[in-house]
């Protein structure tokens, strides 16, 4: 029997991390940050850095997306519903993992910079995180198994 329920819990926690150290970093910079996004800034390597955090969040998406599908096809398809499910939470944390890096890397080139655009940045592979939360129907449907235990 397959319980995603841990999963689930481990998504959360990605999730709810990413959120916990933005919120400190906004609250512990709140009179500092400004929201400058301009190509021509002289004083700072804000206009790159923050190429470099759109990139990173892109590929990191990317990337994750590759590795996680390639994980899914080296499944062998006469393995068990548990050997698919472990192999299935490995694809998983692989690409939430790149997600929660990116959204780190940007919090933190706003803890450096006061620049608040990082933690747009960081917002968007927040969100990428939490729209691909593990549900049932999907870990099934990915696996192509039978959900015989529809609770």
């Amino acid at each position: 029997m397959i319980d995603i329920k841990p999963l689930k819990l481990i998504h959360g926690s990605f999730c709810f991390s990413i959120f916990i150290f933005a919120a400190v970093v906004c609250l512990l910079n709140k009179n500092l940050l400004i929201f400058d996004f301009t190509l021509a800034h002289p004083d700072t390597n804000t206009n790159i850095l923050s190429f470099v955090a759109v990139i990173f969040t892109v590929v990191a998406m990317n990337l994750g997306t590759f590795l996680f599908n390639r994980f899914i096809n080296q499944i062998d398809p006469t393995s068990t519903e548990q050997e698919k499910f472990e192999k299935y939470q490995a694809a998983f944390l692989v690409k939430c993992a790149l997600l929660e890096a990116s959204a780190i890397f940007s919090i933190v080139m706003c803890l450096i910079t006061y620049n608040f655009y990082f933690i747009v940045v960081a917002a968007f592979s927040l969100i990428a995180l939490w729209l691909m939360r593990p549900t049932r129907e999907k870990v099934f449907s990915t696996l192509q198994i039978q959900d015989t235990n529809p609770f």
